[in-house]
């Protein structure tokens, strides 16, 4: 399980390296509290690459 973890965190960050996330245009966010925090209902967004 440990590595599993420490594969989705590398990947995570080889996005966020690459990618920059926003939210798309005229989409807001609703949190639904549950066990955890998430959104309520779909979250769009807009990917754009980091390199020129």
């Amino acid at each position: 399980e440990g590595f599993a973890w420490t594969e989705g965190v590398l990947m995570l960050a080889t996005i966020a390296r690459r990618w920059r996330l926003r939210l798309a245009h005229g989409q807001q966010v609703e949190p639904q509290p549950r066990i955890t925090l998430r959104p309520k209902g779909e979250v769009r967004m807009k990917i754009e690459s980091r390199e020129p």
